[in-house]
């Protein structure tokens, strides 16, 4: 392509179509490494950003790292030899690494520049580097608040020297400083030194990188141009940011808008910069709590010309103000004597939504002001955040006005919400109570199992549709909270890995077609996929799917979803030690989001957990459960035993709480105490194993909700019919032992199975040698699971059949049938005990007979 066909492209389009690197370095600051803590962060830069380099084709190096200041926390040389001593053991030769000093090393009258000489092996604390043919100038302060003359006078002559050795004033020159240069990058205003920008101002083609301010490298402000080009490189240690137009030096807290005197570390970033031969950069910018590159780069297509440049301070008033969804929700989800706490739905902007101003109000008076931070650092955002007041009057009414600002002060029109304080207090309320009169969603998803989706059509698609319908549904019909944030399914999603692209194709069309855009859905894999020599399950996943990953960790209404598929080993089976250390970092990452340890987690796979919900036994996994059994706040949903949902075992809670999803293909469960999974039910008279499954039993899955005082409830809905099953399952509380309600005890607590005092058995066919018998159901607290129907002569028992309750099928059969053959003259005895999950029998109901 020419040089004229290249101008007419869009900065999109070259950067797709053009862009090949041919140079490629990592950028970050204030690591804040301490004689006591060894900052993991920095060997995952050097790791990430190898693995990075080295999967690109074109051009597979990383050239340089620089380490713009404060990456120690002090300038003690145990701190530096500490720092250097990472970086010796985790950059290759081919990798120059160059960290300059900031304003933390200078603390406590340490010898700064001599240590760092002695840790660092450099011979100057300054210096000005060729790497590729691209000049890079590294300054260190001269003291804790800046630069001196002698500093400004070095960069001046390092400057000049740099730009004689392009005469066309195209070519980027790279600056490297601790202290931000005033008034560029968001946090130089008041953090920023004067006398270097003086220097910098004289070179168009001058990119100029700084830390100091922390501030996160998500904010649109965090990249300036003016007479040059800055930018902000955040902070491996943690972030800050401002409340824009209003405040600066906001510390993040938590992902609900929060911010305070603590430090987020859990949402940071660095750089990886690349240019190529046309001097056009790209700056990827690499989130290290996800372990993934960020979508939207910064797109530099040139330098040396202001008149190009696009990240300058008339992006102010370009800027678009924020827009609140009308279907945007506020409510209240917490409430005490004096206070209430309040979510909100996120505004959307093409820029970023940076905070809210929240305003209450008691009649026209303003009685309160919060601001909360959008969140706008963490990816993906969380869609909702929350707010709270005191001070409080009961029986009030109050108003309270929420506006979204952009980063440059610009507001949204103001979503209004009147409530009356109520005061309650929660904690003093049954459960039952309060699930039915205080108990309001701020998330919710649907989950299943074992589609087995196959080539031809079946019941399964049908399933799979009425899943949808019957869960958008139940949520459209709820004015609270109207939403379905997931449906997701645990593994299984088709019938074999090795069937070719097909089902996998028309399993994700039947859900793109059913789902809406704001409902995200995600499936794991189970051992189907996976085994059986389906060593290209994971790549059919993620292509078909357009996943990153056959795993994911998200938030979704400031709750952890983590999703992980099985090790593709040519059985499917479970986790090697690579998924289990992946894990296990998903759920500290989780848990450390909360300190309380009260907000569930909720763990998605295809195999039970060994020795927790039904059929997990004999069929479960263990790898994983030394892993879950830390996390007691953990929610874990499986699938492969294909039983079904409606039977009790199906909820467990032990070390953490656990769900067996059931499955939309054929049903599988037990005949309890005789006869383990699997037992297929095969008609709707208790019939099981002689015939053709009955498929269309298949029909249930669950919708969760939760709250935000952490509760849960778990419903049951069948596809068939459209209709809730039972009771719901309520969880009030996980995090705790002495929470949890649904466990083992559960069998000793059980009470047997009842027949009505009018139940009455028929003989409604007979044949020469044969009875067939029909009964009525029997009920129980929790459910029948099968019939033990033995055929006694005088005291002696002949045969027993046993009848499956048929506890699955919506509406549950009135009556059973049970047939008994090769019978002789005589009289006859048949007595029928109903049998619970918990293997709790029934007084028997006799019936006297005679052939």
């Amino acid at each position: 392509m020419n040089v004229n066909d290249i101008n007419k492209l869009s900065d999109k389009e070259y950067f797709d179509s053009c862009f090949e690197p041919v140079i490629r370095f990592a950028v970050t600051s204030d690591v804040h490494i301490t004689e006591h803590q060894v900052e993991e962060r920095l060997a995952l830069l050097f790791e990430k950003t190898y693995e990075y380099a080295e999967s690109h084709e074109s051009y597979n190096k990383l050239d340089g790292v620089f380490v713009a200041g404060d990456f120690g926390h002090r300038g003690y040389l145990p701190v530096m030899e500490k720092f250097f001593g990472i970086v010796n053991a985790k950059a290759k030769e081919e990798t120059v690494v160059r960290a300059v000093l900031g304003n933390h090393e200078f603390f406590e009258d340490v010898p700064a520049v001599e240590n760092l000489l002695k840790a660092s092996g450099y011979d100057s604390p300054d210096a000005h580097l060729v790497i590729g043919g691209f000049h890079f100038i590294c300054l260190s302060p001269s003291f804790e608040d800046g630069f001196g003359n002698e500093k400004k006078d070095w960069l001046e002559k390092e400057m000049e020297i740099a730009a004689a050795d392009d005469p066309t004033g195209k070519k980027p020159i790279f600056v490297f400083q601790h202290h931000p240069l005033i008034d560029t990058v968001l946090g130089s205003k008041h953090e920023g030194v004067e006398n270097l920008r003086e220097v910098l101002n004289n070179y168009p083609q001058a990119v100029d990188f700084a830390g100091h301010s922390h501030v996160t490298v998500l904010d649109p402000r965090s990249v300036w141009q003016g007479e040059f080009t800055a930018l902000g490189t955040g902070a491996l240690n943690y972030i800050t940011t401002d409340i824009a137009g209003v405040r600066g030096g906001a510390s993040p807290i938590g992902r609900e808008g929060g911010y305070g005197r603590g430090s987020s570390r859990d949402t940071i970033q660095f750089y990886i910069v690349e240019v190529d031969a046309n001097y056009a950069i790209k700056v990827n910018i690499y989130d290290v709590t996800r372990r993934e590159l960020l979508p939207n780069p910064i797109l530099i297509r040139s330098v040396g010309d202001v008149s190009k440049f696009v990240y300058t301070d008339a992006r102010a008033e370009r800027s678009e103000k924020p827009v609140f969804a009308p279907d945007s929700e506020i409510v209240i989800i917490d409430e005490d004597e004096t206070s209430v706490k309040m979510l909100f739905s996120q505004a959307t902007c093409k820029d970023t939504v940076q905070h809210y101003a929240c305003e209450l109000y008691k009649g026209d008076e303003l009685v309160h002001r919060e601001y909360r931070l959008s969140c706008s650092y963490y990816y993906p955002i969380p869609k909702n955040l929350t707010v709270s007041f005191d001070e409080l009057t009961a029986g009030e009414e109050y108003t309270l006005k929420i506006t979204a600002v952009n980063p440059w002060g610009k507001m949204s029109d103001s979503r209004e919400f009147r409530f009356v304080h109520n005061a309650i207090d929660f904690s003093e309320i049954p459960d039952e109570e309060y699930f039915e009169k205080y108990f309001i969603p701020t998330v919710r998803f649907a989950v299943t199992s074992d589609v087995h989706l196959g080539q031809e059509c079946g019941i399964e698609d049908e399933h799979l549709k009425g899943l949808f319908e019957t869960s958008f549904k139940y949520a459209d019909s709820h004015d609270k909270y109207g939403k379905l944030d997931g449906v997701f399914f645990t593994g299984d999603i088709t019938d074999s890995g090795e069937g070719g692209d097909g089902s996998m194709i028309r399993f994700f069309n039947i859900v793109d077609e059913n789902s809406r855009e704001t409902t995200y859905a995600r499936a794991v894999l189970g051992n189907h996929e996976t085994g059986d020599k389906a060593e290209r399950a994971v790549e059919r996943l993620c292509r078909i799917a357009g996943y990153d990953s056959p795993d994911e960790h998200f938030t979704m209404s400031g709750f952890h979803f983590i999703m992980i598929s099985p090790y593709v080993d040519g059985t499917g089976w479970g986790f090697d030690e690579t998924k289990q250390a992946w894990l296990e970092k998903e759920m500290e990452i989780a848990a450390a989001d909360d300190p309380t340890g009260k907000k569930p987690i909720f763990v998605f796979r295809h195999h039970n957990i060994c020795g927790t919900v039904a059929a997990s036994t004999p069929y479960g996994a263990a790898d994983v459960k030394y892993i879950m059994k830390r996390y007691q706040q953990a929610v874990d949903f499986s699938g492969h035993s294909h039983f079904p949902i409606n039977d009790p075992r199906c909820i467990w809670q032990g070390h953490f709480t656990a769900f067996s999803c059931g499955t939309l293909h054929v049903l599988e469960t037990d005949v309890v105490g005789i006869r383990e999974a699997y037992t297929t039910p095969s008609d709707k008279e208790g019939g099981w194993g002689k015939k053709p499954p009955l498929k269309e039993a298949a029909s249930m899955f669950y919708i969760v909700e939760a709250d935000a005082r952490n509760s849960i409830k778990v419903q049951i809905f069948d596809i068939n019919t459209g209709t809730v099953v039972g009771k719901p399952y309520l969880i009030r509380a996980v995090g705790g032992y002495g929470d949890f309600v649904y466990v083992n005890e559960r069998k000793d607590w059980a009470l047997p199975p009842v027949f009505s005092s009018d139940a009455k058995a028929e003989i409604i066919e007979k044949g020469e040698n044969s009875v067939k018998i029909r009964f009525p159901q029997a009920s129980c607290d929790d459910t029948v699971q099968h019939y033990r129907c033995m055929l006694c002569k005088g005291e002696q028992v002949l045969k027993t059949e046993y009848r499956l309750s048929c506890s699955y099928l919506i509406p549950t059969p009135e009556t059973l049938t049970v047939t008994f053959d090769e019978l002789e003259a005589g009289e006859y005895t048949v007595k029928i005990l109903a049998v619970s999950p918990w293997e709790k029998i029934s007084e028997p109901l006799s019936f006297e007979f005679e052939v």
